[in-house]
């Protein structure tokens, strides 16, 4: 393998790899942060893999001299591209018969053990039946509207992923933890499920695994969010190609349950509030208390909400605000972070908060109606 390329140009892609921790053992010898790195067919291939997701990014290349593949350190060659100046060319290039990859610039010379790629395990050869398009920026905002109510529970594995329904009606993510739980509806606001999803024939379900969907969502934020998607299911795995960047990931087996019963109905107490008021109040109380999964008593009664919180060295915070409230007079305990973390993902300004008692679950709901979350109480 005989190859000539700009620093910038490897540490872009080098970098993207680095989205896919791998730390796997592979037969006698340790993947570690390794990925295997192919010049072939004018083309400069990285393949990154932890086993249950692989990452391949493919850029055109004109500067290759030989064809061929190793398995690199990667995060050890990314360290020395950035200790080098900017505009430095590197001769990467393996001689006959050597263990040694070479990178060899007007800066120095460097000799790196590679591994052979024959090792490198692939999920490059699964079969997918069925595929359609998504514009990234739905894509992008189902993840990232849901993914923090995702659990982490070895007994109950669909509380460790993300649901995705996609249909010709609509486009749902839905993502719970048992103590609350966020459905939001991409196309909710939408005359036409054909603005954002394209060539899909049936509908489809899928449960995306926790570390899946952060990973996904570090590569849907780098780029356009006019994207279209491909997207292909198979039996066990979906793989996504956004651009030049293919996104393969094992599915969760567990079944996620009829989240529809889990939404409370016949609320008759009801508050409205500015997004923004209810954010501030409640992000001065963790700057006063220091822990964000600290309880805060929320009171509800005609047009105003009373709150209070303490922590353990008795610093107290009391807070009022002006609502719309119609209803029973109630008391009910939150955590604040859980609160917090529904006002960061809505969009709209305003948002209702439904109850019927202070012993059962409330629904939030962003008045743009295309986020909702069922939370339940806490006892202080």
């Amino acid at each position: 393998m005989i190859f000539i390329v700009k620093k910038e140009f490897l540490l872009k892609i080098l970098k993207l790899a680095a989205v896919v921790a791998v730390e796997k053992k592979i037969g006698t010898s340790i993947l570690g942060s390794h990925v295997l790195l192919s010049a072939k067919q004018q083309k400069l291939s990285l393949i990154a893999t932890d086993l249950d997701i692989e990452l391949v990014i493919e850029e055109p290349f004109l500067s290759i001299e030989q064809e061929g593949a190793a398995v690199i350190p990667f995060r050890k060659i990314s360290e020395i591209c950035k200790a080098m100046t900017e505009d430095v060319e590197l001769k990467v290039f393996i001689p006959p018969k050597s263990s040694k990859l070479h990178i060899e610039s007007s800066q120095g010379f460097f000799s790196i053990n590679y591994l052979d790629p024959k090792e490198f395990p692939l999920l490059s050869d699964k079969v997918f039946y069925a595929s359609f398009l998504v514009t990234a920026k739905v894509l992008q905002d189902l993840i990232s509207k849901t993914a923090f109510a995702m659990g982490d529970d070895d007994s109950r594995q669909f509380l460790n992923g993300v649901f995705l329904c996609f249909s010709n009606n609509e486009t749902v993510a839905v993502a719970t933890d048992g103590h609350r739980l966020v459905v939001w509806e991409a196309t909710k606001n939408l005359k036409n499920t054909k603005e954002v999803i394209f060539d899909l024939t049936s509908e489809v379900k899928i449960l995306l695994p926790r570390k899946s969907a952060y990973d996904l969502l570090k590569i849907l934020n780098e780029g356009s969010a006019e994207t279209k998607v491909y997207i292909g299911i198979g039996e066990n795995h979906v793989r996504m190609v956004i651009n030049n960047i293919t996104f393969t990931s094992k599915l969760l087996s567990a079944k996620f349950p009829p989240y529809q019963k889990l939404i409370p109905v016949k609320l008759p107490n009801v508050l409205t509030t500015n997004k923004e008021a209810l954010k501030a109040c409640l992000l001065r109380a963790v700057a006063l208390l220091g822990d964000k999964s600290q309880g805060i008593r929320l009171v509800f009664s005609k047009d105003l909400l009373q709150m209070t919180a303490r922590n353990e060295n008795d610093d107290l915070v009391q807070e009022n605000i002006i609502v719309q409230y119609a209803g029973l007079p109630l008391e009910i305990c939150f955590n604040i972070k859980y609160l917090l973390e529904f006002l960061f993902s809505v969009d709209g300004e305003e948002i209702s908060i439904k109850m019927d008692s202070a012993k059962n679950g409330v629904l939030m709901q962003d008045l743009a109606l295309n986020s909702s979350y069922v939370l339940m109480p806490m006892q202080l």
